[in-house]
């Protein structure tokens, strides 16, 4: 997930026989999803006076799920190149018993480096469904669909 490319460009991607992007990348993905849609509650919400009551909270809610949508991103980006680096290790030579021990411990870090994008895709998506469960509770009832969908996302995500 580059923001800079195009969802076409991004489709593309996934549907080579690249590696990655991939299913973690995916995932990440997901979790910035469910965020902007729930930016996007939290702001179909302020300004209207019907949720008066609610504005300042919504604010501070926005700008949580900010923080967590370019965390998703940072995630989905770490993700591609920890993946990328698990690949790179099972490139290495393997002629010599030397190279092959190399290569194995190559493969085991990489390996384990691997982990923590996704492990931390799903700490970020356990901490953002409160804050959704909130929005839905609080927010804009003409945007509950919108909240729902947040939801299945970030369930999707983890």
């Amino acid at each position: 997930m580059n923001p800079a490319k195009t969802l076409q460009e991004y489709f593309n991607e996934l549907s080579s026989s690249s590696p990655t992007p991939g299913g973690g990348n995916v995932a990440a993905l997901c979790g910035a999803l469910s965020s902007s849609l729930g930016i996007m509650v939290c702001n179909l919400t302020i300004g209207k006076k019907k949720y008066a009551d609610v504005e300042q909270e919504m604010i501070g809610l926005k700008d949580k799920l900010d923080g967590m949508q370019k965390r998703f991103i940072e995630l989905g980006q770490k993700d591609n190149a920890s993946f990328d680096k698990v690949m790179d290790a099972f490139k290495q030579p393997k002629e010599t018993e030397l190279e092959k021990d190399a290569r194995s411990k190559a493969i085991e870090a990489a390996t384990l480096a691997a982990t923590t994008a996704p492990v931390d895709v799903i700490q970020t998506s356990k901490a953002l469904l409160p804050i959704l469960e909130i929005i839905i509770n609080k927010g804009n009832k003409n945007s509950l669909s919108d909240a729902g969908v947040a939801v299945a996302l970030v369930r999707t995500a983890a």
